[in-house]
This record gives C-alpha cells, sequence and structure tokens, in this order.
C-alpha cells in the first residue's frame, strides 16, 4: 500500500510471504501459560537515545514503588548498564520462551522487534521521545500506545487487560506455508 502511495510503478511490486516470520508466525498459537500482570518484558534497541528514554520511563514506575518485575531482552549489539535497578534481569531467551511469563513488552520507538511482539500478541508500549520523530514500523498501528509522557506509564500499565488474546487476526504478512507466492 505504501508503494502505491509513493506512486511507485505496480508492475513491479510483488506480494510474498514474510519469511523472516514464518518461526513466529508457526509458534503463535502454541503459547500456553497466561503470564502474571506484574512481569513486563523491556526491549531495548541500538539507539543510546532510545535506551535512555526506556530506562527514564521505567525509573519513572520506580518511583512509585509499584510491584514490577522486569526482564531486558537487550540488542544483540547494545549491552545496558542496569546496574541502579534492582528489578531488572537480563535475558537471552527468544521472544516465544519469553511471552510464557510476560504479557506486556515496554520497546523503543525505533526497534524492529516491535512486529515480532506484536505477531506473538504482547500488550505493547513504544516509548516515544518528544524531540525526535516515530522510527516504529507499527506506528500507525492502534494495537499500540505511543507513550512519550512517562508519567501516564503507572497507570496504563494497572489499567490494562490481560487476558483477551487475538492471535487468529494478525494478518499483517502473507505467511503461506507452501509459498505459493514465491513460487508465482
Amino acid at each position: 500500500k505504501k508503494l502505491i502511495e509513493e506512486n511507485y510503478p505496480l508492475e513491479k511490486i510483488s506480494e510474498v510471504e514474510a519469511l523472516r516470520y514464518f518461526h513466529t508466525s508457526a509458534k503463535i498459537n502454541k503459547i500456553e501459560n497466561i503470564p502474571q500482570k506484574n512481569n513486563i518484558l523491556l526491549v531495548s534497541d541500538y539507539s543510546d537515545k532510545s535506551n535512555l528514554n526506556l530506562l527514564n520511563a521505567i525509573n519513572n514506575i520506580n518511583k512509585i514503588n509499584l510491584e514490577y518485575k522486569f526482564t531486558l531482552k537487550e540488542h544483540p549489539l547494545k549491552s545496558l548498564n542496569i546496574n541502579s535497578f534492582i528489578n531488572i534481569k537480563k535475558t537471552y531467551k527468544n521472544f516465544f520462551e519469553l511471552r510464557k511469563n510476560n504479557h506486556v513488552a515496554i520497546v523503543s520507538n525505533t526497534t524492529s522487534a516491535v512486529i515480532d511482539l506484536y505477531l506473538l500478541d504482547y500488550k505493547i508500549i513504544s516509548i516515544m521521545d518528544n524531540r525526535s520523530i516515530n522510527l516504529s514500523p507499527m506506528r500507525k498501528s492502534k494495537n499500540i500506545i505511543f507513550l512519550s509522557n512517562f508519567d501516564e506509564l503507572p497507570k496504563i500499565l494497572s489499567d490494562m487487560k490481560f487476558n483477551n488474546y487475538n492471535f487468529k487476526n494478525k494478518k499483517f504478512f502473507y505467511l503461506n506455508k507452501d509459498l505459493r507466492l514465491w513460487k508465482k
């Protein structure tokens, strides 16, 4: 749709299956546990600025003394110093494994990992920076909360609903197992 909006020649556009997301789509209906409300996944990015915003948002929650446990999934090329956070633990598990214990993910607005999280039906809060544009590949999604006022984060977390799984309605990519679009 975006290519067409930008007047890209229709004859050069081919709709094909998204090979990168086959591993995610195969696991969508296999999530068994309903995670606890107070377990939250943090997903960092390569950008120091985005990571600082993410940690500032978490600092805001910690000031209120809410009982949340955070699991940090770092960008593979960027390690974060979280020594001052006693309630954040790092992990190397994949998003599917993490989904068993986490229902909510708080991410930077520049990470492409938001697509994996969306497909696995995480409730997603994307932390914005008021001084830059929203670079999220999901920026137009109504299913993601884009947040620039960190003071609102504790209320958003306490108001979230945690039992409405919606795996079957994730029509974001073509994911035909027979790859008929690629073959065509």
